[in-house]
């Protein structure tokens, strides 16, 4: 190829690095699809134009009083799912949903976009209902320590940025720590006062010296990986918004179907399975040419001789034959490399929830435009859920946890015997990555991998988030 080939053929970066989910703020509504302004990811305000996507078209997005309707004149946002550059540089984006996110805002309303956060119960209020904030970590405040004086100088200084704070570490055993915590306060003459934060370390520091451990464990995780100290935002999901979603997630599993959550979808914050995460590795290596068709059918032709000779139930079988490796099972995948000597870990928190990247709808609880939003009360989740931020002291661990599907495949296939393919262990692709085209995508649903990174960061369009 020419050099003047090259240049013609070739995407610029703006253009080809907007993909996946992104909130759109529309400006104009055609008959085929809307223009606006990209308020998420790389592309932030960038102008395109995104043909529609999904049930709707401008007649419901420009219907005023509609379910659906999209105030342009006042900043009015699209939550766009699966978005990727159309095939000429001239063409449209195209995606595969579309929705309203705030289609008229309010003076008491902002968003807050690209907040890395996690989702944290902290328990019930007297009514019952769970008390759930989300956590937004304040990354261009991490201090990294190594010492106790370090860290109690380090916890001070970010309770005087934010009143919660996030610490992360490792212990010398692997284990990850992962806390939050918050400053305490009172009423003073009808308005909320918060503790002095030096006040607020040292009965932290007192708790834990009374520990059983002392503080033995911080000193271990101090030499071990140091430990990092971030301030965050603390906003409450509403308790009628939370409780409806738990309320609609757990019907959903007692009737086997899904359940569909337009504000704040808990499922958002869950690591992606082994499955996934191992359709991504091999996707990822195959597009990289890392590996061969031959080493490709190698592993199908282990998991089929696997499946046979351990009995794997049925329903896992057909998942894997309608949707390749991400229909399997966390359990599964366990076994079938365990099979070749090869040992997965468990990553992030022990209830399976990690760092998303999420658009938050805030809202304040009176209609001064100077008062601080507290309600956080829808979210749309724009990159994928990783079980570990990107903190000094998650460094390593970070970087172990994007590589080990690809670590693992290469060590299980080394271990395995030569496998020959039989006709009746052949999987075709078309089959793998079959899919119901017509359906609304759900939170951690996976079609077809590409790529780890693309997978785990919602770099490409192999991604479905909710």
């Amino acid at each position: 190829m020419d050099l003047k080939t090259a240049f013609s053929k070739s995407k610029s970066s703006a253009r080809s690095g907007i993909r996946g989910n992104i909130i759109l703020q529309a400006t104009e509504f055609g008959e085929k699809g809307v223009k606006g302004k990209v308020l998420t990811g790389p592309g932030a305000g960038t102008e395109i134009t995104v043909s529609y996507g999904g049930r709707l078209d401008h007649k419901d997005y420009t219907k005023k009083n509609g379910k659906s309707f999209v105030d342009v004149e006042n900043g009015g946002t699209l939550r766009i799912e699966r978005l990727k550059p159309g095939k000429d540089p001239d063409a449209p984006y195209s995606c595969r949903w579309m929705k309203t996110f705030n289609g008229a805002p309010t003076k008491a309303q902002r968003l807050e976009t690209d907040a890395l956060c996690s989702y944290e119960r902290r328990g019930e209020d007297d009514q019952k209902r769970p008390r759930v904030f989300i956590n937004v970590l304040q990354l261009d405040k991490e201090e990294h320590v190594t010492s106790l004086d370090d860290l109690q100088a380090a916890m001070v200084r970010a309770f005087e940025e934010r009143h919660n704070i996030l610490i992360f570490g490792q212990k010398s055993n692997g284990e990850p720590l992962d806390l939050s915590t918050h400053i305490t306060g009172k009423l003073v003459d009808g308005a909320w006062a918060p503790m002095d934060p030096q006040e607020r370390v040292k009965e932290i520091m007192d708790a834990v010296e009374q520990g059983e451990n002392g503080t033995a464990d911080l000193e271990d995780i101090l030499s071990n990986t140091g430990m990092s100290v971030v301030p965050a935002d603390s906003f409450r999901v509403g308790s009628e918004t939370a409780e409806n979603a738990e309320t609609a997630l757990r019907e959903a599993r007692e009737s086997g179907t899904n359940a569909m959550i337009a504000t704040v979808d808990p499922r958002s914050w869950n690591v992606a399975g082994m499955g996934a995460r191992l359709a991504a590795a091999v996707g990822g290596a195959r597009g990289r040419g890392d590996m061969s068709q031959e080493k490709e059918d190698a592993l199908t032709s282990r998991f089929m001789e696997f499946a046979d000779s351990s009995g794997l139930a049925k329903d896992q079988v057909d998942a894997f034959t309608s949707r390749g490796w991400a229909g399997l099972a966390d359990d599964t995948v366990k076994r079938f490399m365990a099979a070749g000597d090869v040992i997965l870990k468990r990553h992030g928190r022990e209830n399976g929830t990690g760092w998303s990247t999420e658009t938050l709808l805030l809202l304040g609880l009176s209609e001064d435009a100077n008062r601080p939003p507290d309600l956080a009360v829808k979210s749309f989740q724009t990159r994928t859920t990783v079980p570990y931020p990107p903190v000094k002291a998650f460094a390593d661990v970070r970087k172990a946890y994007f590589t080990e599907m690809s670590d693992a495949i290469d060590s299980f296939l080394d271990n395995a015997p030569e496998a020959t393919r039989s006709k009746e262990t052949e999987v075709k692709a078309d089959e793998s990555k079959a899919m119901k085209a017509e359906e609304e995508p759900g939170p951690g649903d996976l079609d077809d991998a590409d790529d780890l990174d693309a997978l785990l960061q919602a770099a490409d369009e192999g991604m479905e988030l909710a």
